[in-house]
């Protein structure tokens, strides 16, 4: 009886561990994308220790322009070639834009508070910017780069 209680116990332990373990997210940096050259993002590191996953992404600007950042982002998974969006409640953001002079660069963490990234499979953090390309003229940017959870 005492065998089966402590089995019984044992495998209850299992089932926890493997319900309550976190997935591995990998960043995958060689696929990112920007739609205006020189400015992107790349992700620096993942911080799995709170309950939420933090993504410590870095924003480039290689130009000679300055870049105003949304604070706005999406993190969204790949389902049979199409990009699906993970957001579990409506988010709100800031309407405040941060700054990236010409040639500067800038680190930024995004938490996957309100985004479902639980399964196994590709994802993507997006991000929204705006280059002045005078002082008339600002034109709006996509960039992403893309991470994997295993």
């Amino acid at each position: 009886m005492k065998r089966v209680i402590s089995l019984a116990l044992a495998l209850i332990t299992l089932l926890i561990c493997l319900v309550g373990c976190s997935r591995e997210i990998i960043p995958s940096n060689e696929n990112s994308f920007t739609d205006f050259n020189g400015v992107y993002i790349t992700i620096k590191s993942v911080d799995d220790t709170g309950e939420y996953q933090k993504l410590k992404v870095e924003w480039n600007n290689e130009t000679g322009y300055k870049v105003n950042c949304r604070n706005e982002f999406y993190i969204e998974t790949k389902v049979d070639g199409d990009w699906l969006s993970t957001s579990t409640s409506m988010v709100s953001f800031s309407d405040k834009e941060k700054v990236i002079l010409p040639g500067g660069k800038m680190e930024e963490t995004y938490t996957t508070e309100y985004f479902d990234v639980s399964d196994k499979g590709t994802y993507r953090i997006r991000v929204e910017f705006s280059v002045e390309v005078n002082e008339e003229v600002a034109q709006s940017g996509t960039s992403w780069a893309m991470f994997e959870v295993k």
